[in-house]
């Protein structure tokens, strides 16, 4: 993963849903990429309410960097919609490094309690989608868990440039100080 790359986002329309295809490591491809780009072997999967949708995340170890990782979003014309979790190996030289990458959507209008479907070389994965965090509980991190309303992320102090970072959703107060 090049945690130095900036994503690029696309807005793809879904029935009455907004779907934001992006990728934090790799270059998402423009549009919703090529159909006959090979499937992920695997992957870890999580998604999770934030906002006014769900972030949907899908991660995975290669053995080498410059792979393009993303997510497709599928033609099929249902709630909720369908992705396919796309690995495309380096066309020309690559780093000989172990590289973690994340691919990521965000599928607006979607619901906790639901499920969100993802194809990899292993077929369909239902993956579940999780409730905001309430008071105490962790927030941020991998899957940006987001806090409920009325509730903001608290991190700890000099953690500003950290990846992946992780607080505690505490009451959002009157005014800031």
């Amino acid at each position: 993963m090049s945690r130095d790359s900036h994503p690029r986002f696309s807005l793809l329309p879904v029935i009455s849903m907004i779907v934001v295809v992006g990728c934090v490591s790799g270059t998402a491809p423009a549009g919703s990429g090529n159909d006959s780009d090979p499937l992920c072997k695997g992957g870890e999967y999580s998604a999770t309410v934030g906002g006014a949708g769900a972030h949907l995340a899908a991660k995975i170890v290669l053995s080498t960097g410059a792979w393009n990782v993303y997510l497709r979003q599928r033609p099929e014309k249902i709630l909720p919609p369908m992705f396919d979790f796309v690995c495309v190996p380096p066309s020309g030289p690559a780093t000989q490094v172990v590289t973690p990458y994340t691919a990521t959507a965000v599928v607006l209008g979607a619901t906790a309690g639901g499920t969100i479907a993802v194809h990899d070389k292993h077929g369909r994965v239902d993956v579940p989608v999780a409730g905001s965090q309430g008071i105490g509980e962790t927030c941020g991190g991998f899957v940006g868990q987001v806090c409920q309303n009325g509730l903001f992320c608290r991190f700890r102090d000099s953690t500003c440039y950290l990846a992946d970072r992780q607080g505690v959703c505490v009451p959002t107060p009157d005014f800031c100080t």
